[in-house]
């Protein structure tokens, strides 16, 4: 019977420090630490999204594909050459002739009607032989130079009403060796005194 009582008084023998952990404590303790760790995961993640950058979403573009690029602007054409003035050859194709000078107030044809100068008209006669081995075509923008040195390129209506409509000459294809005749009429100002056309004296 005594050695009964003696196990029933026996009790554990506490560890260094004096304190024995029982188990109610130690779940205290689980506990704590799990909530600590908890709140501090939470803390980081709203941390964390207040910190993260916004990432920008491209417009979307309509069709699914982007526009094309604008092609580059055309180059500008060159200016176009004066209406009626047909193709011509250089002066230098034909052997060159005055054939008459003279001045009129006022020059009719059938195609273009009646035309009038601001002061006179001044009509150069030329006779043109092709001098070349080819077809050539006399110049139909053949100036004129006054004698203060001025220039003036002919009046192309009257010109052709003069020489092709009066049945004189023509702008077409001279042949090697052929000659035609043109009229070239110049409104010259008032006081402007001819001098010399192609070379020529007049």
């Amino acid at each position: 019977m005594a050695k009964i009582v003696e196990r029933c008084e026996t009790r554990a023998i506490p560890p260094a420090g004096g304190q024995v952990t029982t188990p109610s404590k130690r779940t205290g303790w689980i506990a704590v630490a799990v909530l600590h760790t908890a709140v501090v995961f939470s803390l980081g993640y709203l941390a964390g999204d207040r910190t993260t950058p916004a990432v920008a979403v491209p417009a979307a573009v309509p069709g699914g594909t982007p526009a094309p690029a604008s092609p580059p602007p055309s180059p500008t054409p060159a200016g176009p050459t004066p209406t009626g003035w047909p193709r011509q050859s250089p002066i230098d194709d034909f052997a060159v002739k005055v054939v008459k000078v003279s001045t009129a107030k006022s020059l009719s044809d059938s195609l273009y009607g009646t035309h009038r100068p601001r002061s006179r008209f001044t009509l150069v006669r030329l006779s043109l032989r092709n001098r070349t081995d080819r077809p050539a075509h006399p110049p139909s923008n053949l100036p004129l130079r006054t004698a203060d040195g001025r220039e003036f390129a002919p009046a192309w209506e009257p010109t052709f009403g003069q020489t092709v409509l009066a049945r004189r000459g023509t702008f077409n294809d001279v042949n090697p060796g052929a000659a035609t005749t043109v009229v070239y009429v110049y409104d010259l100002p008032a006081g402007a005194r001819p001098a010399e056309v192609a070379g020529r004296r007049l």
